[in-house]
């Protein structure tokens, strides 16, 4: 059950970079909308609560500033931090 659990967190935490990634280099506000619905669940539950608040951080950038310099400047923390993340999981899911 662990090993499921560490699992998912691995997979969405992939998922959350990848589709990020991909929601700047298009500009594309749904794109990043829905990778940040689908993971914010799971962030919650296993209690990443300073990802979740860059996560909240970069909504608001969006939303009031749009793709510009202060959303570049979130992405590359958020990217850090989710960097530390994955790096943290991986490191799990190898002692398993």
């Amino acid at each position: 059950m662990i090993d499921r659990m560490v699992t998912t967190i691995f997979r969405h935490s992939q998922e959350l970079r990848q589709q990020y990634s991909i929601g700047k280099e298009k500009a594309d506000l749904d794109i990043i909308q829905q990778i940040r619905h689908k993971v914010k669940p799971t962030l919650a539950m296993f209690e990443f609560d300073e990802l979740s608040d860059s996560l909240q951080e970069g909504k608001q950038i969006l939303e009031s500033e749009g793709f510009g310099v202060n959303f570049e400047s979130h992405f590359k923390d958020f990217t850090s931090k989710l960097d530390e993340v994955i790096q943290e999981v991986f490191s799990l899911k190898d002692a398993m």
